[in-house]
C-alpha cells in the first residue's frame, strides 16, 4: 500500500533523471541555419576553417598545414548570399573576392581555384590563432 503512495514520485524522479541524463549526453543542439559562426572541411592537421565574425563583418580564413591565414570582409548581397571582398586588390590571394550562398549549415568557397564545401561546426566563430597574422 505505502508503495502505491510513492510510484509517482519515483516515477517522476526517474523521468527527470533521465531527461538530465539525456541533456548531457545525448542531446545536441541543432545549429542555426545563418551565416555566422565557423565552417570547416577535412580533419586534422588538413582541417581547414572559415569563421564568420558578424560583430565585424569578417571572416577568417585559416589553414594550418599551409600557414595560410587570410582575413576579409562580407555584405549580405541576397536572402543566403554573402560577396566575400577585401579592402586591398591583392590578386594572389587564395580565396579571390567571391559572391557565396549559405544552404543549411554548409557554403561553397572557392579556394585555389576549386570549390571547397565547408560544413558549420559551430554557431560562434572559432578564430584560430592571433589575429594579426591573419592578413
Amino acid at each position: 500500500m505505502k508503495l502505491r503512495r510513492w510510484s509517482p514520485v519515483i516515477v517522476c524522479v526517474l523521468l527527470a533523471a533521465s531527461f538530465f541524463v539525456w541533456m548531457l549526453y545525448g542531446y545536441t543542439s541543432p545549429l542555426a541555419l545563418k551565416f555566422a559562426g565557423t565552417y570547416a572541411a577535412g580533419s586534422g592537421c588538413d582541417q581547414i576553417t572559415f569563421a564568420v565574425n558578424p560583430s565585424e563583418r569578417a571572416f577568417f580564413y585559416a589553414d594550418q598545414r599551409n600557414e595560410t591565414y587570410i582575413r576579409g570582409e562580407y555584405e549580405a548581397s541576397g536572402d543566403h548570399d554573402y560577396l566575400l571582398f577585401y579592402r586591398d586588390s591583392d590578386p594572389q590571394r587564395a580565396i579571390p573576392s567571391q559572391t557565396i550562398t549559405c544552404k543549411d549549415t554548409a557554403i561553397y568557397v572557392t579556394i585555389n581555384g576549386r570549390e571547397v564545401l565547408l560544413e558549420k561546426i559551430s554557431d560562434a566563430p572559432i578564430i584560430l590563432s592571433d589575429t594579426d597574422r591573419y592578413s
